[in-house]
Protein backbone atom coordinates (compact mmCIF):
# COMPACT_ATOMS: atom_id res chain seq x y z
CA UNK A 1 0.00 0.00 0.00
CA UNK A 2 1.10 3.66 -0.83
CA UNK A 3 1.96 6.41 1.46
CA UNK A 4 -0.83 8.13 0.15
CA UNK A 5 -3.46 5.32 0.40
CA UNK A 6 -1.99 4.80 4.09
CA UNK A 7 -2.24 8.82 4.92
CA UNK A 8 -6.43 8.50 3.72
CA UNK A 9 -6.77 5.43 6.02
CA UNK A 10 -5.26 7.10 8.83
CA UNK A 11 -7.32 10.31 8.31
CA UNK A 12 -10.42 8.27 8.90
CA UNK A 13 -11.48 8.44 4.83
CA UNK A 14 -12.30 4.38 4.84
CA UNK A 15 -16.41 3.28 4.98
CA UNK A 16 -18.12 0.68 6.66
CA UNK A 17 -16.54 -2.22 4.55
CA UNK A 18 -13.26 -0.36 5.53
CA UNK A 19 -12.65 0.76 1.89
CA UNK A 20 -11.00 4.26 0.81
CA UNK A 21 -14.28 6.56 1.24
CA UNK A 22 -13.30 8.34 -2.24
CA UNK A 23 -16.47 10.71 -1.73
CA UNK A 24 -15.25 12.23 1.57
CA UNK A 25 -11.86 12.57 0.84
CA UNK A 26 -12.38 14.18 -2.84
CA UNK A 27 -14.95 17.20 -0.96
CA UNK A 28 -12.03 17.11 2.00
CA UNK A 29 -9.21 17.68 -0.71
CA UNK A 30 -11.08 19.81 -3.05
CA UNK A 31 -10.33 17.89 -6.03
CA UNK A 32 -11.99 15.76 -8.57
CA UNK A 33 -11.96 12.23 -8.84
CA UNK A 34 -9.60 12.01 -11.80
CA UNK A 35 -7.35 13.59 -10.00
CA UNK A 36 -7.56 11.79 -6.33
CA UNK A 37 -7.66 8.44 -8.35
CA UNK A 38 -4.50 9.57 -10.48
CA UNK A 39 -2.71 10.79 -6.52
CA UNK A 40 -3.73 6.94 -5.28
CA UNK A 41 -2.43 5.02 -8.42
CA UNK A 42 1.11 7.05 -8.50
CA UNK A 43 1.61 7.91 -5.11
CA UNK A 44 2.48 11.43 -6.05
CA UNK A 45 -0.07 13.45 -4.33
CA UNK A 46 0.76 17.34 -4.60
CA UNK A 47 1.86 19.09 -0.84
CA UNK A 48 -0.60 20.61 0.06
CA UNK A 49 -3.06 17.62 0.04
CA UNK A 50 -0.32 15.50 1.75
CA UNK A 51 -0.28 17.94 4.60
CA UNK A 52 -3.69 18.41 5.26
CA UNK A 53 -4.25 14.14 5.65
CA UNK A 54 -1.38 14.24 8.18
CA UNK A 55 -2.50 17.19 9.91
CA UNK A 56 -6.11 15.59 10.01
CA UNK A 57 -4.53 11.90 11.11
CA UNK A 58 -2.70 13.77 13.92
CA UNK A 59 -6.08 15.89 14.92
CA UNK A 60 -4.03 18.98 14.49
CA UNK A 61 -6.33 21.76 12.71
CA UNK A 62 -5.36 23.19 9.45
CA UNK A 63 -5.26 27.00 9.92
CA UNK A 64 -2.05 28.30 11.58
CA UNK A 65 -4.42 30.64 14.16
CA UNK A 66 -5.29 26.94 15.35
CA UNK A 67 -1.91 25.91 16.00
CA UNK A 68 -1.63 23.99 19.29
CA UNK A 69 -4.88 23.20 19.35
CA UNK A 70 -6.17 19.39 17.98
CA UNK A 71 -8.78 17.50 17.83
CA UNK A 72 -8.72 13.74 19.52
CA UNK A 73 -9.85 10.69 18.36
CA UNK A 74 -13.42 10.72 20.39
CA UNK A 75 -14.29 13.99 18.62
CA UNK A 76 -13.04 16.49 21.15
CA UNK A 77 -11.38 20.10 21.20
CA UNK A 78 -8.08 20.25 23.12
CA UNK A 79 -6.50 23.27 23.74
CA UNK A 80 -2.34 24.35 23.98
CA UNK A 81 -3.12 24.33 27.67
CA UNK A 82 -4.66 20.68 28.43
CA UNK A 83 -8.33 22.35 28.14
CA UNK A 84 -10.70 19.95 26.39
CA UNK A 85 -14.15 21.33 25.01
CA UNK A 86 -16.64 19.02 23.98
CA UNK A 87 -18.79 19.85 20.70
CA UNK A 88 -21.69 20.65 22.48
CA UNK A 89 -20.44 23.02 24.89
CA UNK A 90 -18.67 24.47 21.76
CA UNK A 91 -21.95 24.87 20.19
CA UNK A 92 -23.59 26.68 23.18
CA UNK A 93 -21.16 29.86 22.56
CA UNK A 94 -23.05 31.26 20.42
CA UNK A 95 -26.36 31.14 22.87
CA UNK A 96 -24.43 32.16 25.59
CA UNK A 97 -22.98 35.17 23.99
CA UNK A 98 -26.42 36.25 22.36
CA UNK A 99 -27.80 35.82 26.53
CA UNK A 100 -24.93 38.08 27.43
CA UNK A 101 -25.86 40.60 24.53
CA UNK A 102 -29.23 40.21 25.68
CA UNK A 103 -28.33 41.32 29.24
CA UNK A 104 -25.85 43.99 28.27
CA UNK A 105 -29.21 46.14 26.34
CA UNK A 106 -31.04 45.61 29.28
CA UNK A 107 -28.85 47.04 31.72
CA UNK A 108 -28.34 49.97 29.08
CA UNK A 109 -32.24 50.59 29.02
CA UNK A 110 -32.20 50.49 32.83
CA UNK A 111 -28.96 52.86 32.95
CA UNK A 112 -31.48 55.57 30.76
CA UNK A 113 -34.56 55.10 32.84
CA UNK A 114 -31.76 56.00 35.96
CA UNK A 115 -30.86 58.95 34.11
CA UNK A 116 -34.24 59.99 33.35
CA UNK A 117 -35.28 59.63 36.71
CA UNK A 118 -32.82 62.09 37.82
CA UNK A 119 -33.34 64.13 35.83
CA UNK A 120 -37.21 64.25 36.91
CA UNK A 121 -35.72 64.40 40.64
CA UNK A 122 -34.20 67.76 39.11
CA UNK A 123 -37.38 68.86 37.94
CA UNK A 124 -39.45 67.85 40.98
CA UNK A 125 -36.82 70.50 43.18
CA UNK A 126 -37.18 73.36 40.73
CA UNK A 127 -41.10 72.74 40.23
CA UNK A 128 -41.19 72.69 44.10
CA UNK A 129 -39.16 75.92 43.96
CA UNK A 130 -41.33 78.08 41.80
CA UNK A 131 -44.62 76.91 43.48
CA UNK A 132 -43.11 78.33 46.80
CA UNK A 133 -42.30 81.48 44.94
CA UNK A 134 -46.22 81.54 43.54
CA UNK A 135 -47.55 80.56 46.89
CA UNK A 136 -45.52 83.61 48.22
CA UNK A 137 -47.34 85.90 45.63
CA UNK A 138 -50.27 84.77 45.95
CA UNK A 139 -50.16 85.90 49.81
CA UNK A 140 -50.47 89.59 49.00
CA UNK A 141 -53.91 90.94 48.66
CA UNK A 142 -55.62 92.09 46.00
CA UNK A 143 -55.58 95.62 47.10
CA UNK A 144 -51.36 95.69 47.46
CA UNK A 145 -51.18 94.37 43.59
CA UNK A 146 -53.54 97.75 42.85
CA UNK A 147 -51.32 99.90 45.18
CA UNK A 148 -48.55 98.18 43.28
CA UNK A 149 -49.27 98.66 40.05
CA UNK A 150 -50.79 101.96 40.62
CA UNK A 151 -46.61 102.79 41.45
CA UNK A 152 -46.27 101.29 37.77
CA UNK A 153 -47.58 104.33 36.35
CA UNK A 154 -46.77 107.07 38.88
CA UNK A 155 -43.44 108.23 37.07
CA UNK A 156 -42.61 110.40 40.47
CA UNK A 157 -43.17 107.32 42.72
CA UNK A 158 -40.90 104.44 40.96
CA UNK A 159 -41.55 101.22 42.92
CA UNK A 160 -39.77 99.85 45.30
CA UNK A 161 -38.69 96.12 44.24
CA UNK A 162 -38.55 93.71 47.26
CA UNK A 163 -37.08 90.20 46.71
CA UNK A 164 -40.34 87.40 47.73
CA UNK A 165 -38.67 84.81 49.50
Amino acid sequence: MGKFKWLLRKAGFVNQQTKIDRKRAMKYLEVTERTLERWMSTDKACPRATKLLEQLAEGKLPHDKWEGFYICNEGYLWTPYGTRYEPEFISKIYIMQRAASFQQSQIMKQQNQIKNLKHLSENKEKIEKLVSEIKGVLEHTENEFIDFEMTLHDPQNPPKLALVK
